[in-house]
């Protein structure tokens, strides 16, 4: 199709991504890589997206109808490939990061008194992380353990680099 016109029924935006499935899985693929098993996924949630969109308001004005279903297959893709990084890059902070705190050596020749009073702080601050909310221990474990700047963190948790920092925040008053 490809043409201009003023208004497309829902029924019609299904019509012209059955007519060239290939092209519209090219689209995908390109965000997230040809041999990617998600692309039947991405392409159904952005039929789910476009029936939403066209269902609530039916006209797109002059636009090439081809080139929206694209962009919005294009936004969705990216939306997986977020997903995906950031199951990479956080598979479970929390974890690692109680590891962490509990293989800190004692390198000091301490009283007794002293190793104990560390490691109630050991545990005090396991207790703590314990009480975040995921989001916050992933910000956390973005910025301490992987030493992320705030546009790494944004990418990887698909928000805004304002969301990060407030994230961030919060995490660090929560402690």
């Amino acid at each position: 199709m490809g043409k201009y016109r003023s208004a497309y029924t829902p029924q019609e935006i299904m019509d012209i991504m059955d007519e060239d499935p290939i092209y519209f899985e090219g689209i995908a693929a390109s965000i997230i890589g040809k041999n990617h098993t998600d692309i039947p996924d991405i392409l159904q949630d952005s039929r789910i997206d476009l029936w939403k969109k066209f269902t609530n308001s039916e006209t797109r004005g002059d636009a090439k109808i081809k080139s929206y279903i694209g962009s919005v297959i294009v936004n969705r893709a990216r939306h997986y490939r977020r997903k995906e990084i950031r199951k990479k890059e956080i598979i479970n902070p929390y974890e690692e990061i109680s590891d962490f705190i509990m293989d800190i050596p004692d390198t000091r020749n301490s009283l007794p008194l002293e190793k104990l009073q560390r490691e109630e702080q050991r545990e005090g601050l396991k207790a703590c992380l314990e009480r975040l909310v995921p989001i916050h221990r992933e910000i956390l474990f973005m910025r301490y353990f992987r030493e992320m700047s705030y546009e790494e963190m944004a990418e990887v948790a698909g928000t805004k680099v304002g969301a990060v920092k407030s994230r961030l925040r919060r995490a660090k008053e929560n402690i």
